[in-house]
């Protein structure tokens, strides 16, 4: 009898242990999931500005280019640059 009280009080321990550690490992990633979301929008947002500042900068040189051949590269980078700038591309 004595037995059997040690054993149902070493199954309560070991499920009470299990239970810790799953509370734990859920907290945990939940944690991890915070974090990496406080990440994407930080990347994400030093993107956006990195791309809207390289239109800034093209769109200027277009416009103080005069030399044709120096247009059609700014065009051919300004066209570059926008299709960079998808969002969606960057993920």
């Amino acid at each position: 009898m004595a037995e059997s009280r040690t054993l149902a009080t070493v199954l309560e321990r070991l499920h009470g242990l299990d239970s810790t550690a799953e509370e734990r490992r859920r907290s945990s990633l939940r944690a991890l999931g915070e974090e990496n979301e406080a990440l994407i929008t930080s990347r994400l947002g030093s993107l956006e500005a990195f791309y809207e500042n390289r239109l800034r900068r093209v769109r200027r040189d277009l416009e103080e280019a005069t030399e044709q051949r120096i247009i059609r590269m700014r065009n051919s980078e300004l066209a570059e640059s926008r299709l960079n700038t998808r969002r969606e591309d960057w993920l």
